[in-house]
């Protein structure tokens, strides 16, 4: 066991890693930090966080430290490479003190996250993930690890493909992929989500609905925007005849759902909770 010097010089040692705006230095870092085997390196380290993982950080409050905060923003400013939520996720994941198979809901809404820590995937039972808002430029690899993954929401990035391994996520009931920049590059593979109820799609890069959404036949739900899918265009009425059940959403704003089912005209039922915002 260390004593309180050898604590905090080697806490020091790791913090001047962390601070880096180096994904690489960072990752060193929370290895240095795995290595030396001492809890109280993380405990130090994330003291002052808050540990309600469900609410989302920018409307809930932050989940950091002032340490942490201080490599988001400076007098202020943005940084150019905001990496607190990053070393936050990395040390939390890292942390012996924490048992994390216990996660199950995971709110990282608008973290400035241009990837997930590598080590991601031991977060087995995770079932609900949000990562709106934030700065991906593709499905972390991390995510189709998550088998127990039932809703995913990636809208507000920066993501182009749909890739093949989307059909590891077997039991995904939500998946919100749109207002991304996605357009016809989407994995036949999607079409093997034999559980998927709720879409969202809403993308002004399709041209047409993809062959493989046809096949989801558990489908409740489809946002795919853009507005000029008429009622009367062909695509529509092949969507409306191969899953008769699935409502088409339009484009709505909803003033306060309360996770109720909103009543679109009081006659058709819309579960808002995964798409209004």
């Amino acid at each position: 066991e260390m004593n309180e010097k050898e604590l905090t010089e080697n806490i020091e040692k790791i913090k001047q890693l962390l601070t880096l705006p180096d994904y690489d230095k960072i990752d060193a870092g929370i290895e240095l930090a795995v290595s030396l085997e001492e809890p109280k390196i993380f405990e130090t380290l994330l003291d002052g966080c808050r540990s309600d993982l469900s609410t989302s950080p920018s409307y809930g409050g932050s989940y950091l430290n002032d340490w942490l905060k201080s490599l988001i923003t400076s007098s202020g400013i943005l940084n150019e490479n905001p990496t607190g939520y990053y070393v936050w996720l990395s040390l939390l994941l890292n942390n012996p003190l924490l048992d994390i198979t216990n996660i199950k809901e995971l709110n990282l809404t608008n973290c400035y996250l241009t990837n997930l820590p590598t080590n991601f995937s031991k977060l087995q039972n995770l079932e609900k993930l949000n990562l709106r808002l934030n700065q991906l430029d593709f499905f972390p690899e991390g995510i189709f690890q998550l088998i127990n993954l039932k809703s995913l929401h990636l809208g507000w990035n920066n993501i182009s493909i749909i890739p093949d391994n989307i059909s590891n996520l077997k039991n995904i009931e939500s998946l919100m992929i749109g207002n991304n920049k996605i357009g016809d590059d989407i994995s036949n593979n999607l079409g093997n989500l034999n559980n998927l109820q709720h879409l969202d799609l809403g993308s002004y890069g399709l041209s047409k609905i993809p062959d493989c959404i046809f096949k989801l036949k558990t489908l409740k739900n489809i946002n795919l925007t853009p507005e000029w899918f008429a009622d009367d265009d062909p695509e529509i009425l092949k969507l409306k005849k191969t899953i008769p059940e699935c409502y088409i959403i339009q484009p709505v704003y909803c003033v306060n759902c309360n996770d109720e089912p909103y009543r679109v005209e009081d006659t058709i039922e819309r579960w808002d909770e995964y798409f209004c915002e």
